[in-house]
């Protein structure tokens, strides 16, 4: 069986090159994970700079299975199809849950449907029937930059068990209600939500709390991100909450600050250095419509 493999990441690549495929041609994202994987161990590719070269790529090559992870592109597989060829996806969510290129920013955001899955693809975004899921229970110990890693452990895995099926769904993707989510990372999911709960807003940032992403406020007319969130338990600290108003900066220390809200007050975390300019009394705002 001739393969084909796009993407930007290297779990389930690395399952293919030893499960005995008689050639497994790569076709990589630049500057990707799997890109850098591939560089180190001297494996042969050819990197993807947009859709038409895939497509034009995929036309001149012979195979009988095309896996894609992390491909940026919609694929037309029926067009691609001919009737003997299998085309499967490895997704970083428990589908239907969490569709889209940022599923597991959604899952932390959400706090449901992270893990994998493998399934059959069709013309529409992760949408086709499921052949194996692997879950990983959402917990408080779970960061951004840990359930990536474990995500893509978790890729691997459905991999391998879609392997030994020989690709057979188990069922079409059910539908799931509210939970079946398209999620996109963009200038809104990012934008500090200040008119949220307490419990809410630390989960936001917590979903895009690596250094490349963030959450966004605006504080004194100046943008700041911030990565990690916690609500406040210690009472001593709490029982000062009453003196303050909504959205007031209490107090302001190393990478953090305190913010009164609601009822009680949560500490919000950036990078050292990163919340010069803010002192106890100012007033966080939510960035304009427009924030990147």
């Amino acid at each position: 069986m001739k393969a084909v493999f796009i993407g930007n990441r290297f779990g389930v690549l690395e399952k293919m090159l030893v499960a005995g495929y008689e050639r497994v041609d790569i076709l990589a994202v630049p500057d990707s994970f799997l890109e850098r994987a591939l560089l180190s161990r001297s494996i042969s590719y050819t990197p993807v700079e947009n859709r038409k070269q895939l497509l034009d790529l995929l036309a001149e090559l012979q195979f009988d299975l095309l896996v894609s992870n992390g491909c940026p592109y919609l694929l037309p597989v029926s067009g691609l199809d001919d009737g003997r060829r299998k085309f499967i996806n490895v997704h970083p969510a428990l589908l239907p849950e969490h569709r889209g290129p940022h599923a597991v920013n959604a899952a932390l955001l959400y706090g449901y449907g992270a893990g994998a899955s493998c399934h059959l693809m069709d013309d529409e975004a992760d949408s086709g029937p499921v052949i194996a899921r692997v879950e990983i229970p959402c917990s408080a110990d779970l960061d951004l930059g840990l359930l990536y890693q474990l995500s893509f452990m978790a890729e691997a895995e459905a991999f391998d068990l879609a392997l030994a099926r020989g690709f057979r769904p188990m069922e079409p993707q059910p539908s799931n209600g509210d939970k079946s989510t398209y999620f996109r990372r963009g200038a809104g999911a990012c934008r500090l939500d200040l008119d949220a709960d307490p419990e809410k807003i630390c989960r936001q940032v917590r979903a895009f709390g690596i250094a490349s992403q963030g959450t966004e406020f605006v504080c004194a007319g100046r943008r700041y991100r911030v990565f990690d969130a916690e609500i406040i338990r210690n009472g001593y600290l709490r029982s000062k909450a009453p003196k303050y108003r909504e959205n007031e900066v209490v107090l302001v220390y190393e990478d953090a600050l305190v913010l009164k809200k609601g009822d009680g007050l949560i500490k919000l975390k950036s990078t050292p250095g990163k919340l010069q300019g803010i002192v106890p009394g100012m007033f966080l705002e939510q960035p304009p419509n427009s924030a990147s």
